[in-house]
């Protein structure tokens, strides 16, 4: 091995792991004009929960029977993956 490839060989490895501990921008402050943004800010979980329950318009009847329709025809991953790779074996 060369001296000169060493030296090359160490100088890049030295610049790479500067470069990779360099300093790092702070994320960008999130918007705070929506009025979701404004109300979990101030601590107030109420608000977001409201919304997310008014927005879709179900009842807790129909959350309960997707939930249990959900639940029925539930698979394990392991059995997915073995339907997937191998479709005859059940």
């Amino acid at each position: 091995m060369n001296v000169k490839f060493a030296a090359l060989a160490t100088t890049c490895l030295l610049a790479t792991g500067c470069a990779m501990n360099g300093p790092i921008n702070p994320p960008q402050s999130p918007n705070d004009s929506s009025p979701v943004a404004g109300a979990t800010t101030s601590g107030s979980s109420a608000a977001g929960t409201q919304q997310a329950a008014g927005s879709e318009g179900r009842t807790r009847a129909e959350v309960y029977a997707e939930a249990v329709e959900t639940v029925k025809h539930y698979k394990s991953t392991q059995s997915e993956e073995r339907d997937y790779f191998n479709p005859f074996a059940h």
